[in-house]
């Protein structure tokens, strides 16, 4: 991985206010560069020992992923002639989320931000609590019911705050 993108780093909830700004930068000399989304993964993918059919996986994965990293054709259509099995597109699917950008290779941006999430090392028992946030509760933060949104998710309202701010970077 080269050194041009850097990660960011959520681990014990220690945001790192730099690391968004550092991400988008990455992104923007990569388009600078000429580098597209897709050349950026391939590279990446090109550069892990993995199975020659995980790499095939991948390489339609990838191809199926539009400039924001969402996939253009549901996987259960991508994948529906081939032979590969669903636990084979499954593990392809998650070493694709592995890669920078964080949040790729995905339905949608809920599913890319517990993807960053899951990327970033949040402990298992606040990914369970961001996650129910990210799926359940955006359109109440939205609205401001905060105090709603921490009850519902048994949680202390400052401790939803941090999950906000997190979700916000």
């Amino acid at each position: 991985q080269s050194d041009e993108y850097e990660e960011d780093d959520y681990s014990d909830n220690n945001y790192d206010p730099e690391a968004s700004e550092r991400k988008q930068h990455a992104m923007e000399n990569s388009a600078l560069n000429g580098e597209s989304l897709t050349e950026h993964l391939l590279k990446q993918l090109g550069e892990i020992d993995i199975p020659q059919e995980m790499y095939d996986i991948g390489e339609m994965l990838i191809g199926n992923l539009d400039a924001n990293g969402f996939f253009i054709v549901p996987l259960e259509t991508l994948f529906e002639n081939s032979d590969y099995t669903e636990e084979q597109i499954n593990r392809a699917v998650s070493i694709v989320q592995t890669f920078d950008p964080y949040g790729i290779c995905v339905k949608d941006f809920r599913e890319s931000l517990i993807v960053q999430a899951k990327c970033s090392s949040m402990a298992q028992e606040d990914l369970e609590v961001f996650s129910k946030l990210v799926l359940e509760h955006l359109e109440d933060i939205q609205s401001g019911n905060l105090n709603q949104v921490a009850f519902k998710l048994h949680i202390y309202k400052e401790d939803l705050e941090t999950f906000i701010n997190i979700l916000k970077s």
